[in-house]
């Protein structure tokens, strides 16, 4: 079971029952909820983001994007295991809807903070400073000025 979608929530979208017996189980399906869970979270570290999400708007978004990867994995299980001519017309979509969020994460942080009930920028209540390293590898430093403007016109240093 996981922290913000159970087999139960993706029973309810596929409107079928889920049980340990059926293919794909409860087992496959917690599974798949797993990793959604564990890409997304690691997005949210990646990004400086407080996780669990305990915010009840972010949970419910994080729960649909969630089902919505799990259902695309139930579907193209089915699929895959059926000799049946299986619809697997919504599977990208839905994965799309997962990715999608995911690459918010990555390319907008302070939106998905915002998304998610978080203050963006911040970890553990302190604002996150990046520093850059300022010393090449072959001994040049800005400090000695190194890399200071040099500006010429026809051939001379000014």
């Amino acid at each position: 079971m996981g922290t913000y979608a159970t087999n139960a929530d993706i029973a309810k979208r596929i409107g079928r029952s889920l049980t340990a017996s059926t293919k794909p189980s409860t087992t496959d399906v917690d599974a798949w909820i797993s990793e959604a869970e564990g890409e997304i979270e690691a997005e949210l570290i990646a990004a400086e983001l407080t996780v669990p999400v305990t915010d009840s708007r972010g949970v419910l978004l994080l729960k649909s994007k969630v089902t919505s990867y799990a259902t695309a994995r139930w579907i193209e299980a089915i699929a895959a295991a059926s000799n049946l001519a299986v619809d697997r017309t919504d599977a990208p979509d839905l994965m799309r809807e997962f990715t999608d969020f995911r690459d918010v994460v990555r390319g907008n942080p302070s939106r998905a903070a915002t998304m998610l009930g978080q203050a963006p920028g911040t970890v553990g209540g302190a604002t996150a400073v990046r520093g850059y390293q300022t010393d090449n590898s072959d001994g040049a430093s800005i400090a000695a000025g190194d890399f200071d403007p040099t500006f010429t016109k026809k051939g001379k240093n000014w």
